[in-house]
């Protein structure tokens, strides 16, 4: 049954066109279009506007906001905390971000390699693919099965890493996928890798 929830909105809020991503956390849900970000939590809206929103990640239950011009920021309390440090993600495009474990998080951008930040700073991290990633434009990232990571690209396929950086294996049309631009990875609950391609979904087991 589908229910709109245009009427929960704030009649000021309600003309926007795509929505961007959506995240469940809890009993909240979050919606990012049209440089806003829509919080819904018991049946009631909050529209935050003071962001020219980029990019928005939920990891380890904490959800993150990209500012192209002013860096990354938590959401927390309907307030946001810019992060120490962040001021490296400006005029740089964040399409991905992950847990590494349970305080330090995998920031992927689009030309600029991986960032890592440990809940005090952030710093470029090291790895044996960052040349590799930075040519091939680094379009999603997603946590596999024992602790991998797995890193979609949009000129190379995907490319396989462990939790040290180091390189361990490269997918790409010659290796059977459909075409080489992934713009998304989705692990199931079986922890199968899925790939969203230009050209259709790839399964790997």
């Amino acid at each position: 049954t589908f229910q709109s929830l245009k009427g929960l909105i704030p009649p000021e809020h309600r003309e926007f066109e795509d929505v961007w991503s959506i995240f469940i956390r809890g009993d909240e849900v979050f919606f990012r279009a049209s440089n806003k970000l829509y919080h819904l939590y018991h049946d009631k809206f909050h529209v935050y506007t003071d962001l020219n929103l980029g990019f928005l990640g939920l990891a380890n239950d904490q959800l993150f906001l990209h500012d192209k011009s002013k860096g990354l920021f938590l959401y927390e309390n309907r307030k946001v905390r810019k992060i120490s440090g962040s001021d490296v993600f400006q005029q740089k495009l964040i399409m991905g971000l992950i847990a590494l474990d349970s305080t330090r998080f995998l920031i992927a951008t689009n030309k600029h390699g991986l960032f890592e930040w440990n809940g005090k700073e952030v710093k470029a991290w090291k790895s044996n693919a960052d040349k590799f990633l930075k040519e091939n434009q680094v379009h999603s990232i997603e946590n596999i099965l024992g602790g991998g990571i797995a890193v979609g690209t949009s000129l190379a396929g995907v490319l396989l890493i462990d939790s040290s950086g180091r390189a361990l294996h490269h997918l790409d049309r010659k290796a059977g996928l459909l075409d080489n631009r992934v713009l998304d990875l989705f692990t199931d609950r079986d922890q199968n890798l899925w790939l969203g391609l230009d050209k259709g979904i790839n399964y790997i087991v």
